[in-house]
């Protein structure tokens, strides 16, 4: 319970680290919050036309009088300290995006590569099977010999060949449930291998069912219990 409590807090603490440095691994992510803060500059830049001094012209005295408002000048620099808060509100706010994208993409990639390890675990247990019942096929076939050669009963031939059947699906079924898996698969070489051996898998499961009548219904041999009789 220690050692996963342990790990946890490493992957988290990796996860966090990764993180808070997401601007140094992830150049895109920094020019992209760049470029909307230049274009938030952008289109705010023509608000200094807000200190245009108003130009009137004086017919009675034939004269130009240029004057600058008090008011509009007041507004431009509340208007220009507004801006700066929101340009570094949304800066925050971009950066605390990345910062969760960047933790969502750390939790996905840790995501899919314990599915790679549990899919991989699960296929070698499902080839160790497939190596011993490719033994026990070989025993099922000395037991039917037997069989027909009046060495042992019916019955206790049907065991047998309820065991064998029974070995068959199982293996039939962890096969297609792999091959399933491999659809979730991150890594496409390890998803077509292993696609490749799992069909070579079935088809040679399907062939020996079929050889020994597993499959479908086959008369039974009833030689082996007429001659037990004997």
């Amino acid at each position: 319970m220690r050692n996963i409590t342990i790990s946890s807090l490493f992957f988290l603490w990796a996860i966090f680290a990764q993180a808070q440095n997401w601007h140094f691994g992830n150049p895109s992510k920094t020019t992209e919050i760049e470029s909307i803060l230049a274009q938030f500059d952008e289109d705010r830049k023509l608000q200094y036309l807000a200190l245009a001094p108003n130009i009137n012209y004086d017919a009675l005295n034939n004269s130009f009088n240029i004057g600058i408002s008090v008011s509009n000048l007041t507004n431009y620099f509340q208007t220009r300290h507004r801006n700066r808060i929101e340009k570094a509100r949304l800066k925050v706010q971009l950066e605390e995006k990345a910062f969760r994208e960047e933790i969502q993409a750390a939790a996905d990639l840790e995501k899919a590569n314990i599915n790679i390890l549990e899919f991989q675990a699960a296929f070698q247990e499902y080839i160790i099977q497939a190596l011993n019942f490719d033994i026990y096929t070989q025993l099922y076939q000395i037991q039917q010999g037997k069989h027909q050669a009046g060495d042992i009963t019916t019955e206790d031939f049907l065991r047998q060949k309820l065991s064998f059947t029974n070995q068959f699906q199982n293996l039939l079924m962890q096969a297609e449930r792999l091959l399933i898996k491999t659809r979730s698969l991150q890594d496409p070489n390890l998803a077509n291998s292993s696609t490749s051996i799992l069909q070579f898998q079935k088809e040679k499961l399907l062939q020996t069912a079929k050889n020994f009548g597993v499959l479908g219904a086959e008369p039974l041999d009833t030689r082996g219990e007429d001659k037990s009789k004997e």
